[in-house]
């Protein structure tokens, strides 16, 4: 039951996040986005320092790595993988900290997991949702021309 009670906190908190800054230009969501899935591999480097061993340390830096590249390449070239980023860190979560190591409050991988999923999902309606109003207004500009 905690599990499940953890998991809905990180989605509401997200949830309430996402809806504040949703009238945001793209340009700008992209980077606040991009700048989130980076915090959110460096929490994970963070909790490092509460007695992680080398195995965890090469984990946690490679994953930091690895996210933050795919914001790099979304800020940069395709802003969809953003979502892709935040929804595998959802899986991050579970795969790697569903049994949390000693370094990890046992409290934040679930929350971790659900905030990420909400912001993932947001992010793909969001682009879905720019990309429609985008096929809009050609539609309606080759019309009326």
């Amino acid at each position: 039951m905690a599990f499940l009670t953890e998991v809905l906190l990180g989605a509401v908190v997200a949830g309430a996040i996402m809806l504040c800054g949703w009238r945001t230009d793209r340009k700008r969501l992209v980077l606040l986005w991009a700048a989130g899935l980076i915090i959110a591999a460096l929490i994970y480097v963070a909790f490092l320092f509460r007695h992680a061993n080398l195995r965890w340390a090469f984990i946690e830096c490679a994953g930091l790595v690895l996210f933050s590249l795919v914001s790099v390449a979304a800020v940069r070239r395709a802003p969809w993988l953003l979502a892709a980023g935040w929804l595998a860190h959802s899986g991050w979560d579970v795969v790697l900290h569903s049994q949390p190591p000693s370094f990890v409050p046992v409290w934040y991988p679930p929350a971790c997991a659900g905030f990420d999923l909400v912001v993932g999902v947001c992010v793909l309606v969001y682009l879905r949702q720019q990309q429609e109003d985008e096929r809009t207004e050609h539609s309606g500009l080759s019309k009326s021309a």
